[in-house]
């Protein structure tokens, strides 16, 4: 279930918050009702959302969403320095219904049985202005702060303070700020680095003939060779040069139908320097080498 969200009609409410100590589970996903946050402030700890692992360190907040397995332990016996808070990203009026099935023994074991007995309070899943989504877990711009902020919510909360439930909505609304605001910058990003690998792509396939290396098609780019090889592998999932391999193989695949071009020709138009080596490569992403493919094209006519 996912309930899109405007900015503007965000009204976050915290039901409870507290530090994490002792207590961990690393064999039995739990599942929550609500949506929750683990801000790490001091030792490392380690969460696995559904199949995603992740290493917690100071400064990182993670965010749990309603009715998602994960799990949650630290390497040695030290408590774990995570301040965790349950929220909902608008009011319910079955808060105290949830506030009894988290703190009554029973009710909280039900968490851990693999599927929430009671899907009626269940919160939606968030989408953010039609197009984001909360992360799993994100670097906070200000760890120092972050921290402040989050010790006074749960300092306000277990004082009972009467106003902590405005003091926690307005502390929560800081940290969604930054959360939102990197969700932003990495969608930003992630579109520029499309654009990148689209940038190398088109130098390829129109210079495919000429020597390349990675070092001189990055600098066409205007980037590093490490940086540009390690953003066009993250986004293709190929290195540079396979790409090239794989327009110039493909490019010789067409020429082999000229019967005027012999092999060594072709290696040479399509950019190899060494027949042996476009052989090889043609036989590793075709199956064949460059005399088997021509003598198949030109049987199928």
């Amino acid at each position: 279930m996912e309930k899109n969200y405007a900015l503007v009609e965000l009204n976050p409410c915290v039901l409870e918050a507290g530090f994490q100590g002792t207590d961990s589970w690393s064999r039995h996903p739990r599942r929550t009702y609500d949506h929750a946050l683990m801000y790490c402030y001091g030792r490392p700890a380690n969460l696995k959302i559904e199949e995603r692992g992740y290493t917690l360190k100071r400064g990182d907040l993670a965010i749990l969403r309603p009715d998602t397995p994960h799990l949650f332990w630290v390497e040695d016996d030290q408590p774990a320095e995570i301040i965790w808070v349950h929220f909902d990203l608008e009011y319910r009026d079955d808060a105290g219904w949830l506030l009894n099935c988290y703190n009554t023994a029973k009710s909280y074991a039900g968490l851990f049985s693999g599927q929430l007995a009671h899907p009626e309070h269940i919160r939606p899943q968030a989408l953010i202005n039609g197009h984001f989504r909360l992360p799993d877990v994100v670097a906070l711009p200000s760890p120092d702060e972050a921290e402040v902020l989050l010790r006074t919510l749960v300092s306000s909360y277990l004082r009972n303070n009467p106003l902590w439930e405005l003091h926690a909505k307005a502390i929560l609304l800081r940290i969604l700020a930054w959360v939102f605001t990197a969700c932003v910058e990495n969608k930003q990003q992630e579109g520029w680095k499309k654009q990148l690998c689209y940038a190398v792509k088109c130098y390829i396939s129109t210079y495919y003939y000429k020597k390349l290396t990675v070092a001189n098609i990055a600098a066409a780019v205007y980037l590093s060779p490490d940086y540009c090889g390690r953003i066009f592998r993250q986004e293709t999932g190929m290195t540079v040069i396979e790409y090239v391999h794989r327009v110039r193989i493909k490019r010789a695949q067409q020429l082999l139908m000229d019967h005027s071009l012999s092999i060594e020709d072709i290696a040479r138009r399509v950019g190899f320097q060494r027949t042996n080596y476009f052989c090889g490569i043609a036989k590793k992403l075709t199956g064949k080498t460059p005399g088997q493919l021509r003598r198949d094209m030109l049987s199928a006519q």
